[in-house]
């Protein structure tokens, strides 16, 4: 059987899954398929079963009879074990029944359960003995270790040696280590879209923090004993993605002010009424009245004055002052003969 140039994606415009596989499956012989998770190990399963078309390349030789188990069996069927397994045998023209399947996978009281009340690992078991019924030719097996218990774990491997001993291919998904045991097992893995002879190899990054000064002594220790030790500098800083503790508050926080708020409120004026005076004030553009005067006590003023008066001369008219004149002037007179 051979994969020639096979490349794999789910759809049109996917991303590819596995890219120009090339893979030569001889009759006879055990392949152990090993991957991280979502590596493309099942879906490179389906395509040898025949489940899957490759989305380019060919499969070739593929035995005519297939035997597939896997990962997860679908228990929501309405059978119980003992009817799904004999309608399997009659689909796939077996003729003698289950055989001693039942007695070696550990499933004899499980015949009469329906398919939906089963474990897991008694789910799985159902799977197993379903691909292993017509006798494949190519025998699939997706995880099959996987919850089984301890007589199933160590019946199956001998299980699988018998089928490679009758010229059967057998391709195994193991992250079990069930095939520890058995001899002459081709180990093959898969990783980035592609699959290589070999097994894989899971690597993982421990970080060991120690004080600067031993940080090249414990580094050594380590490449000693084969693996591989980087040295980073030493930091007091806080890791680059632990949030800073900060004291400023959120920039939509609103901030409270002291300043008074805007008012509308109409500010009240006294004005006097329009077309009136107010009470106790004259009316407007008439002439305050005046209380008159008593008359004067004094006897009418002369032009030329009385014995007595002072006038500041300043305050008379220009006429009203009296003319300076020689002495013996007639106003003189005048006084003389009035005393």
């Amino acid at each position: 059987m051979r994969l020639t140039n096979v490349s794999f994606r789910y759809t049109r415009r996917g991303p590819w899954v596995l890219r120009e596989v090339g893979l030569d499956l001889r009759p006879g012989e055990i392949v152990e398929v090993t991957g991280r998770n979502g590596a493309g190990k099942s879906t490179l399963l389906k395509m040898l079963a025949g489940a899957l078309r490759p989305t380019t390349g060919s499969v070739t030789g593929r035995p005519a009879v297939v035997g597939y188990a896997p990962e997860t069996f679908p228990v929501e069927q309405p059978f119980t074990v003992a009817a799904y397994l004999a309608a399997m045998a009659r689909i796939r023209g077996v003729r003698d029944g289950l055989g001693d399947l039942p007695e070696r996978l550990g499933m004899t009281a499980l015949l009469g359960q329906p398919l939906r009340d089963l474990s897991k690992g008694s789910a799985h078991k159902v799977g197993l003995a379903q691909a292993l019924l017509p006798r494949p030719g190519l025998l699939i097996l997706d995880e099959p270790f996987a919850g089984l218990d301890t007589h199933t774990m160590a019946e199956l491997p001998v299980i699988i040696a018998e089928v490679a001993a009758a010229s059967g291919i057998v391709v195994v998904s193991d992250h079990q280590g069930g095939l520890r045991g058995v001899p002459s097992v081709r180990p093959v893995s898969v990783a980035g879209h592609a699959v290589a002879a070999g097994r894989h190899v899971s690597t993982s990054i421990v970080e060991v923090l120690v004080e600067s000064t031993r940080a090249q002594e414990v580094a050594a220790k380590l490449r000693a004993e084969g693996y591989e030790a980087r040295v980073r500098g030493g930091t007091t800083e806080p890791p680059p993605d632990e949030p800073t503790l900060t004291t400023e508050p959120p920039p939509d926080e609103p901030t409270l002010t002291t300043e008074p708020a805007a008012t509308t409120e109409p500010t009240l004026t006294i004005e006097p009424p329009r077309g009136g005076p107010t009470r106790g004030e004259p009316p407007l553009d008439e002439p305050v009245p005046t209380e008159p005067k008593p008359p004067s006590q004094d006897p009418p003023s002369t032009a030329a004055g009385r014995p007595g008066d002072s006038y500041p001369t300043a305050a008379l008219p220009q006429a009203a002052r009296p003319a300076p004149g020689p002495s013996g002037s007639v106003a003189d007179a005048v006084r003389e003969g009035e005393r």
